[in-house]
């Protein structure tokens, strides 16, 4: 298990809304339509799910829907614009109307409309829970000190010196329909002994989390 997993999992103990879905009614569906599932994401969907009509704290403050009830509604529906791309599932919907699936082989999610893949949002779906969960427990954590204005020098050097520290699996990317290739990074994250810390690039920004459920990983 790695420290990106250890650290969602103890995270996600403060989600107090989450209304566990029957993993036998998400397998039994999934053969119904004739969907690979990969475990990762029959695992998210089992522990994040939520009242009827409903949305998770989490999800809301992430901008969007992911839960078991949209995931059926969307595969009920047969709606063109919501196929996923092939050898894709998908994920969910932003409140803008942007549409996530996960690579059945990889696990990254991608952006995509009416079956065509575009840009990598995030590497993995425990990398899209962090983004999700880091900031809705404000008790999580003991201390958290913020730095902004950072020198675009400074971030490189950062990254350079920190490169076997970075979380892999986390990094979030812009939304990109055009420059697919060379998405611009939104966040990524890096364990500095016992500190969880957290990089924001285009906006010049970084945080520096510690205690709390970091001192159990």
């Amino acid at each position: 298990m790695s420290i990106l997993n250890n650290l969602v999992k103890l995270l996600a103990l403060g989600v107090k809304d989450a209304k566990a879905v029957s993993e036998r009614d998400i397998r039994n569906f999934a053969n119904e339509m004739n969907l690979h599932l990969r475990e990762d994401h029959l695992e998210f969907l089992m522990n994040f799910g939520c009242e009827t009509g409903s949305r998770l704290e989490i999800f809301k403050r992430y901008g969007g829907d992911f839960g078991f009830e949209t995931f059926e509604r969307v595969y009920r529906e047969r709606r063109f614009e919501m196929e996923a791309p092939l050898g894709t599932t998908f994920f969910g919907t932003s409140f803008l109307g942007d549409s996530f699936c996960v690579d059945g082989k990889s696990g990254q999610i991608f952006v995509y409309d009416e079956g065509q893949r575009y840009g990598i949002v995030h590497e993995q779906i425990d990398g899209f829970l962090l983004e999700c969960l880091l900031y809705v427990d404000r008790e999580a954590f003991s201390d958290e000190l913020i730095k902004r204005d950072l020198d675009p020098e400074f971030i490189e050097e950062f990254r350079l010196n920190n490169i076997r520290e970075k979380l892999n699996g986390a990094t979030r990317f812009e939304l990109e329909y055009v420059n697919v290739d060379n998405p611009e990074v939104v966040s990524e994250y890096y364990m500095l002994g016992s500190k969880l810390i957290a990089l924001y690039p285009s906006t010049r920004s970084l945080v520096t989390f510690s205690g709390g459920v970091l001192d159990q990983l």
